[in-house]
Parts: C-alpha cells; sequence; structure tokens
C-alpha cells in the first residue's frame, strides 16, 4: 500500500512541475483564405462554365463529371477551378503553379 501511495504523491508532483502545453491558434477569415493571393485573378464562387472561359481562357485540362451532383474541375497554369454543375464551387491555387499540381 505504501508503494501505491508513494507512486500516487511522485505522479502529482511530476504533474505540478511539468511546464503546461502551449498553443496558438492561427485564424484567417474565410473570405481570404487563398483569394487573389500573389495577385493572380482567379474565378469568383458562382460563375458559369460560359463565364470563366469568356473571362480567363480555355482550360490546359477538363476532367469529367464525377460523382452526384456532378463534380468537374479544370486545370489552369496558376490555378484549378472546380464546379458543380456548370457553377464554380472554389478555385484553387496550384502549389507549384503547374496544371494538375492541386490533385
Amino acid at each position: 500500500m505504501h508503494a501505491l501511495l508513494r507512486h500516487s504523491l511522485l505522479l502529482c508532483i511530476l504533474a505540478a512541475l511539468a511546464p503546461a502545453a502551449v498553443a496558438e491558434t492561427v485564424t484567417i477569415p474565410v473570405g481570404q483564405q487563398g483569394q487573389d493571393m500573389q495577385g493572380i485573378q482567379t474565378p469568383a464562387r458562382g460563375m458559369t462554365m460560359d463565364a470563366v472561359t469568356a473571362q480567363f481562357g480555355a482550360p490546359s485540362s477538363k476532367s469529367t463529371p464525377v460523382g452526384n451532383p456532378p463534380i468537374t474541375y479544370w486545370d489552369y497554369d496558376k490555378y484549378t477551378v472546380y464546379f458543380e454543375y456548370d457553377k464554380v464551387l472554389d478555385t484553387v491555387l496550384n502549389f507549384t503553379g503547374t496544371a494538375g499540381a492541386a490533385h
């Protein structure tokens, strides 16, 4: 019984002496996450495929629709545009700045 009491006391002392873990949380407003980074203009959410093509030109490649609702992506040199049906869901900057790097 004394051994259990010693172990419990030792654990309490060690817990009291251990430094508290410190974490920092960095928050970025959703509207500022990845949009117009590095001066790159990208298609806005809700634009149609026709409007994207008219404003940004033809993509270097297009995926075939997958799933229900159908999701399609178009690769451009510096970003990838994701569509649901024919509307932009989101635009993601490619990590390396080359087509297809975001997949």
